[in-house]
């Protein structure tokens, strides 16, 4: 593996590299993504399981962050380039973040290049496994209260706003918390405090995504066959109904996670079939209704 950090210029740095077992390989990149060097770029030679770690920040912050990646061996060579992004470049459709700044320093700009230097970022065939994406941060400065509110969102390209990276998997010791998610392609990432993907005090606030939902058209931001449709601002103890035009009741779930993510099959398990299907949300905040478009 070849390594190099980028700002205005490129010089090699020194990574440290452990061969953890026979198939995994942890990269530390000691020098911190800053707003003065922002970039760090890395030559993927083999097609080992990489545990790459880095951090980001500026003089006053520091979050560590892991990337772990397998891609298949056609991909032998394809170049990983860990962008610390502008925060204010990002500073829009920002509804569901609470306190932006606070982790605005966190957000990266994850490309990944095949040997002939195409970009393949929204590629997931190029990986044997499906990347996943963690940070750390020092416990100490929040309360329990702030910390069930940890999320990974992901900037969407299309709508120019911020939504959720997945659902989140968090882990607590006496010093730190790790917050991880899987991740469906490389994009835009952030770690902030999103308070209405714990429970939404108002059913109004639902927000259904992506819609319309298109798993084969090779836009990874209008669903994969894998990803579903994901209802987020969801209340406690929902009930999510969904129903052709004519009436008819395909499926129905009480819920009590937010976000949830609908496989698009019928309640007997069968993938239900292109077309325009109405939903209906109800808790005891009241009902809300809307459209769905699934197009296969």
């Amino acid at each position: 593996m070849r390594s190099e950090w980028a700002a205005e210029k490129m010089f090699t740095i020194t990574d440290t590299v452990h061969i953890l077992n026979s198939s995994e390989t942890q990269v530390i990149i000691s020098n911190k993504l800053t707003d003065y060097s922002p970039v760090s770029v890395l030559t993927i030679s083999n097609t080992e399981t990489l545990n790459i770690q880095f951090y980001i920040g500026d003089t006053s912050t520091n979050i560590i962050a892991n990337l772990v990646m397998k891609i298949k061996p056609e991909k032998n060579n394809s170049t990983l380039t860990i962008r610390k992004a502008d925060k204010n470049q990002y500073y829009t459709g920002i509804d569901l973040i609470e306190n932006y700044n606070q982790f605005g320093n966190s957000i990266i700009d994850l490309i990944l290049t095949d040997a002939l230097g195409n970009i393949i970022s929204s590629d997931s065939s190029a990986f044997e496994i499906l990347p996943a994406l963690s940070y750390t941060i020092d416990k100490g400065f929040y309360s329990a209260e702030e910390l069930i509110k940890l999320r990974i969102m992901t900037f969407n390209e299309n709508t120019n706003n911020w939504i959720s990276a997945g659902n989140p998997a968090i882990s607590v010791n006496d010093t730190n918390v790790v917050i991880s998610t899987t991740l469906e392609h490389f994009s835009i990432y952030g770690l902030f405090f999103a308070p209405s993907f714990v429970f939404s005090s108002n059913v109004s606030n639902v927000v259904v995504y992506p819609n319309p939902y298109i798993p084969n058209d090779n836009d990874l931001l209008n669903g994969t066959p894998n990803s579903g449709i994901s209802f987020g601002n969801l209340p406690a103890d929902a009930q999510i109904e969904i129903y052709t035009i004519a009436g008819r009741k395909v499926f129905s779930q009480t819920v009590n996670t937010s976000p949830y993510r609908w496989n698009v099959r019928n309640n007997r398990g069968v993938d239900v079939a292109s077309g325009v299907y109405l939903y209906l949300i109800k808790s005891v905040t009241g009902k809300k209704t809307g459209k769905i478009a699934v197009i296969k």
